[in-house]
């Protein structure tokens, strides 16, 4: 599992529900979306590792640092993608670091690009400690009150981003990811798209799978050996994972977050009803779903292998 230190993977049985439809986009920069995957389950469309690129586009704390640290080593030759740069390959957040990526790219080239998606409730206890664990000195850590944490949660990180998907590629690509389904059955969302003349192969997974990413991304990658890898795992803290799971015991979501969160894009569009509800009737009932579990598993997510890429120039 594609997990940090802190971070709690819940991954309920999914129903199999097939869908599929074309989207609407806007713009000049239209293409046709489809699904690529055929009966047998094999892709249409398979990744080039000489003449294609990738990006990594993906909210925080989704598992993306996994997407990140798996995609270099199977471009030709292999590099090591990274935040920000890279001429074959980036990991990004933010549109403008997107929109300047893929500029760069020549026109008529293929670009995939790798999302991840994942429940708010789960998402934002992990956001939090991501800021804590890279601004806290470990005294602060293991000083702090927990409903300090807790306030401080409640203060900055309760809401997640309403509309992400509609921001980052809508109004940045003129793709609408959320008039296309879901998957339900192959766990993934793929659209093939055009913007500014080049092509884009988007792939959408969800962390609560990422047991599986291996089987759903090796039908498009037959190359791509994935990795856990979040950084901040890597270092590793004990006070922190024992702080966090504090924090999960202590946590009550807020009726105002409750309905926020369940009202957001990455939460009405990429899991079902069944799931939706499982998910909010575990907030609602007491914090993160499962906190017990991760309190009893959270300090073997200390241990990630990172693989060899680490060594590779940047892509």
């Amino acid at each position: 599992m594609f997990l940090g230190l802190w971070d709690l993977l819940v991954a309920p049985a999914l129903p199999v529900v097939a869908r599929a439809s074309l989207c609407d986009a806007h713009g000049a920069a239209t293409g046709l979306m489809q699904f690529a995957v055929g009966k047998d389950g094999t892709a249409d469309i398979v990744f080039d590792p000489v003449r294609d690129g990738i990006m990594v586009y993906s909210e925080p704390k989704t598992g993306c640092g996994s997407l990140e640290w798996s995609a270099g080593p199977m471009l030709e030759p292999p590099c090591r993608v990274r935040h920000g740069r890279g001429t074959r390959a980036i990991m990004c957040h933010a549109e403008s670091c997107a929109t300047d990526f893929l500029n760069s790219r020549p026109p008529g080239s293929r670009t995939w690009v790798l999302s991840s998606n994942r429940n708010p409730f789960e998402m934002r206890p992990s956001a939090l400690f991501q800021e804590i664990y890279g601004h806290w000195t470990a005294h602060d850590i293991m000083t702090a009150n927990v409903s300090t944490l807790v306030d401080l949660f409640h203060a900055k990180y309760g809401k997640s981003s309403p509309r992400w998907w509609t921001k980052h590629f809508y109004d940045t690509f003129g793709l609408n990811i959320t008039a296309q389904p879901f998957d339900f059955q192959n766990k993934f969302l793929h659209v093939e798209h055009v913007w500014n003349s080049r092509r884009l192969s988007v792939i959408i997974v969800r962390l609560e799978d990422s047991h599986q990413w291996s089987e759903i991304l090796g039908r498009f990658f037959p190359k791509m050996r994935l990795v856990t890898a979040n950084e901040m795992a890597a270092k590793g803290s004990n006070v922190l994972a024992s702080r966090y799971r504090e924090f999960l015991n202590a946590l009550s979501w807020t009726d105002t977050e409750l309905d926020f969160n369940s009202r957001t894009e990455s939460f009405t569009h990429f899991y079902t009803t069944e799931e939706q509800r499982a998910f909010l009737g575990a907030a609602r009932s007491r914090g993160m779903p499962s906190a017990g579990v991760a309190a009893a598993s959270a300090d073997g997510h200390g241990d990630v292998a990172l693989g060899d890429s680490g060594a590779l120039p940047t892509c």
